[in-house]
């Protein structure tokens, strides 16, 4: 049987976890909006497109690129920036064997 102090303890329990993850929503939106505005901050199109070097060279810049936005976002941008400038790579070379 429980007690009214062992509810009590388990709603403000409830209601902690509750809290906490409302904060964590308020902090990942923030990042996101962040995140938002750094890339819109760091626009590399013209880079890519007039990437003139040699095709190695292409990984090295997207490093160089990422290396810039860790700091702000970790780990998580870092592999979906480095996923994004893959499929643009692949996208790059299809184009130019359809020509």
């Amino acid at each position: 049987m429980s007690t009214a102090s062992d509810e009590k303890f388990i709603v403000d329990e409830l209601q902690r976890l509750v809290d906490k993850v409302e904060e964590m929503k308020t902090q990942r939106a923030l990042l996101m909006l962040q995140l938002r505005e750094s890339l819109r901050n760091d626009d590399i199109t013209d880079q890519i497109a007039h990437n003139d070097e040699e095709k190695n060279a292409f990984p090295m810049m997207v490093q160089k690129e990422i290396a810039k936005h860790q700091n702000e976002v970790g780990s998580y941008f870092v592999i979906a920036y480095t996923r994004l400038f893959r499929y643009i790579e692949s996208s790059q070379k299809s184009n130019q064997e359809n020509i």
